[in-house]
């Protein structure tokens, strides 16, 4: 028994998470972009609807009265490829992996589907809404502006470093896939 304890401490200390020991905190996507640096580097589990579209893989905050973007979204390391690909933002500095199981399996395949038509583009088949847990990056300003307000640079997450806020998910669940390819008939 003692050989079994230490083992298993030897296989949650070598691995950057152990999903049993984790502290996890549940928040909403709007508790999370209200003060996202008390979020910063912890492990939240967040329920939201998953955007995704050319250089974009947020949750959405249209709920929460924002103008600004919502949560930016990377799997963990481990899937060979992101749903989307942008350009300029920090990638993740630790190796956070994802769980491929079959809620990870589900989420990502509904969220990807497009329709096969020639003529559409970003054209896909489900509104996706799941439980992610994962870590919260965060940055104090995304964006910095002159004094012309114009962009001088730019230091947070996703396309072009837009995103204050990031997380990088670690596990799904509770999928749900609403089915919208009606709009592309």
């Amino acid at each position: 028994m003692k050989r079994a304890i230490v083992l298993l401490s030897f296989v949650c200390a070598s691995a950057l998470t152990c999903l049993a020991g984790d502290d996890v905190s549940d928040a909403s996507v709007c508790q999370i972009l209200a003060n996202p640096m008390a979020y910063n580097g912890k492990m939240v589990r967040v329920r939201g609807r998953a955007l995704l579209a050319y250089q974009d893989f947020e949750l959405s905050a249209k709920e929460c009265d924002a103008e600004k973007p919502g949560i930016w979204l990377e799997y963990g390391s481990g899937p060979r490829h992101q749903p989307t690909i942008w350009c300029c933002g920090s990638q993740p500095k630790d190796k956070l992996t994802v769980v491929q199981d079959k809620n990870f399996s589900a989420f990502d395949r509904s969220l990807t589907a497009q329709a096969n038509k020639a003529d559409c583009y970003n054209c896909y088949l489900y509104e996706v809404t799941a439980t992610l847990t994962g870590r919260i990056d965060a940055v104090e300003e995304a964006v910095v502006k002159d004094a012309e307000q114009k962009l001088a640079a730019a230091h947070g997450f996703g396309n072009l470093g837009a995103f204050r806020v990031r997380l990088v998910i670690r596990s799904v669940s509770d999928v749900e896939a609403k089915d919208v390819s009606d709009r592309y008939r």
